[in-house]
């Protein structure tokens, strides 16, 4: 996994030109791409461990009138633009990436896993994350979640990379 600038053929890009916070991490190469349903199944196939800090989480927030509903959804092969998954919402989804955004009173969130073939015929897998605080809280809120974030992010992609290898 490396740490990378958000590709700008991407529709993560637009997105990032306007954020407080923009991170992406990259995976592969990989001999042929992933499909869109199998990154979202992946995504929301959480190990236990992350479904515990989001049952955390959800007990930490509830006070301050964040948000506390739950991460999990069923992945739909039939999913498109405007669907929701979990707290998410899709933004963009075509057959190389699936743009999620969430909102809340303190801040916005978009999340973007992105399958991109190179010239070589080889494909890398992109997840970034995108952030645009409202306030205070959602600057105090993302300093304290982003190690979460990170082994979260790390998690996802080394799924991906699992996975792929396997094909």
């Amino acid at each position: 996994m490396r740490k990378i600038e958000i590709d700008e053929s991407s529709f993560a890009y637009e997105v990032s030109r306007n954020v407080d916070y923009k991170e992406c991490y990259e995976v592969g190469p990989f001999n042929q791409g992933i499909s869109m349903k199998n990154c979202l199944e992946l995504f929301f196939a959480n190990p236990r461990w992350i479904d515990w800090l989001y049952k955390i989480r959800s007990v930490l927030v509830k006070p301050f009138g964040l948000s506390a509903d739950t991460y999990y959804a069923e992945p739909n092969a039939d999913i498109k633009k405007g669907d929701k998954c979990g707290f998410l919402q899709v933004l963009e989804y075509t057959e190389n990436e699936i743009l999620l955004f969430g909102t809340d009173k303190h801040l916005e969130a978009w999340c973007s896993v992105y399958c991109k073939p190179s010239a070589n015929g080889l494909y890398v897998i992109k997840c970034s994350t995108m952030v645009l605080y409202h306030n205070l809280l959602g600057r105090v809120y993302f300093a304290l979640i982003r190690p979460f974030h990170y082994l979260v992010v790390c998690s996802l992609l080394q799924r991906i990379q699992k996975k792929e290898n396997l094909l």
